[in-house]
């Protein structure tokens, strides 16, 4: 599969694998959980975050070399979403009676436009076959793999 396949390809399934993203934000559960409730918060912000750095990143490549430069900082990014991925599995899961609070949490506006913004800045590079950069496209399909 070619660079731009594999983009697009990476394109719709990282709408898939994007989904911890929302799982790890601030959920509501009860009171004998508090601490468990900060984690939550502390995770959530700090992936919104990231998502956003790694948009920013992606953003700012517009060749070749930019593309290639861009590749470290890709693969720090998808390593510390996959720790924050982690510690959130290892996190008690919220009681069934908070499930629709749980729900709600997935569907804020601050996650859906980082989300937005991230697949736009996917799309582009998509479009442009990541300047050429096979190890851009193969970073950035890693992360969304969970390959890292």
């Amino acid at each position: 599969m070619n660079g731009v396949t594999r983009l697009r390809h990476m394109n719709m399934s990282a709408q898939y694998a994007m989904l911890f993203i929302p799982a790890l934000l601030p959920v509501a559960v009860a009171a004998d959980t508090v601490g468990t409730e900060a984690d939550y918060i502390r995770i959530g912000q700090e992936t919104v975050a990231l998502l956003n750095d790694l948009t920013a990143t992606l953003d700012s490549v517009n060749d070749k070399a930019t593309a290639d430069a861009a590749i470290p900082r890709v693969q720090e990014i998808s390593s510390r979403l996959q720790t924050l991925q982690a510690q959130a599995q290892e996190l008690p899961k919220p009681a069934p009676e908070h499930a629709a609070l749980f729900r709600e949490q997935m569907n804020t506006t601050e996650v859906r436009e980082a989300v937005q913004k991230f697949m736009a800045s996917l799309l582009r590079l998509a479009q442009t076959d990541a300047y050429g950069s096979e190890e851009l496209i193969s970073a950035l399909t890693n992360m969304v793999s969970g390959k890292m």
